[in-house]
């Protein structure tokens, strides 16, 4: 008995072990293996967040932040309300994504 679990031991020992890759939810702070889409305690989307570059100082930052945090540039475009129907389009929009009326 003794020496067979030895020699099951030492057949663990050496077998390569890879250490498994994770990832941390953003949400909840729980880690999941690579791969997963959705976070198995609460739920959250594992996906990266996108990232964009501050137009002032060219730093990159999560796109959903509004103000760069190396600069402090606001980074979401101002909204402008359609005169005809009143849905907000973002600023720079050429016609209203709800009813085509010219914006500018």
């Amino acid at each position: 008995m003794g020496l067979a679990m030895g020699t099951t031991m030492a057949e663990q020992m050496r077998r390569p072990t890879t250490p498994e890759r994770l990832v941390v939810c953003q949400g909840c702070g729980a880690t999941n293996p690579i791969g997963t889409k959705f976070c198995g305690n609460c739920g959250k989307s594992l996906a990266p967040v996108p990232k964009v570059k501050c137009p002032k100082c060219k730093a990159e930052v999560e796109a959903t932040m509004k103000f760069c945090g190396s600069c402090g540039a606001k980074l979401k475009p101002e909204e402008i309300d359609c005169p005809k129907c009143g849905a907000k389009s973002p600023a720079g929009t050429k016609f209203c994504g709800e009813c085509g009326k010219k914006l500018q």
